[in-house]
């Protein structure tokens, strides 16, 4: 009866019982006028709390690679970090 009920309710809204619903969004990098160059950072943590790391890409108008680079952050929170590496590509430079 339970398994019946539960599997109703599954069909109704299959977000609940802790399961997230995927939802899938599209993004797109945009390249920067011309002659100029884009800077994209990301950071990343294993947990956050946790170990982490992070880096970026350079790219000119056409989307041409430039340079990359990537750091390890130590232990921090995942907001952190993503301003560990926008900082990283600041103080060098880029």
């Amino acid at each position: 009866m339970w398994k019946a009920h539960n599997s109703e309710l599954q069909l109704l809204n299959p977000g609940i019982h802790g399961r997230k619903q995927k939802h899938e969004i599209f993004i797109r990098w945009t390249a920067p006028p011309y002659l100029w160059i884009a800077l994209n950072t990301d950071g990343a943590a294993k947990r956050s709390p946790g170990m982490t790391g992070g880096g970026g890409i350079l790219r000119d108008a056409a989307g041409i690679f430039i340079m990359a680079f990537t750091a390890h952050f130590g232990r921090c929170n995942a907001y952190k970090t993503e301003l560990l590496a926008l900082e990283l590509s600041l103080q060098n430079g880029y």
